[in-house]
């Protein structure tokens, strides 16, 4: 038997862990990422793209950054990044599944 013990606690933690990395993995190889952040409000997952990249927005017609509420698909975009990261941890005023007007 190995050296290796863990108590059943322990396990669930490294597992959580690891899945947890694995999530944030994918996330930031979102096309255009910029940040991530779980809404303790809500409990969502946000993701703040760049729009140009994404394809949710064309260069020269503003609102370049935009953020995805990835739990529901609602997306709200901003002229400025410094807007975009004020309201990432918000979806409850943007994204309408949050708000509680469509059902997930």
């Amino acid at each position: 038997m190995s050296g290796l013990q863990f108590d059943q606690a322990e396990l669930r933690r490294l597992v959580r862990r690891s899945q947890r990395r694995q999530r944030d993995a994918e996330i930031r190889s979102t096309l255009g990422y910029r940040a991530h952040t779980k809404a303790r409000s809500t409990g969502t997952t946000v993701i703040l793209v760049d729009g140009y990249v994404q394809g949710v927005e064309s260069p020269g017609l503003g609102d370049r950054w935009a953020l995805i509420c990835d739990d529901h698909g609602g997306v709200v975009c901003f002229d400025r990044y410094e807007d975009a990261r004020a309201t990432i941890a918000h979806p409850e005023h943007w994204c309408p599944t949050c708000q509680g007007y469509d059902e997930p």
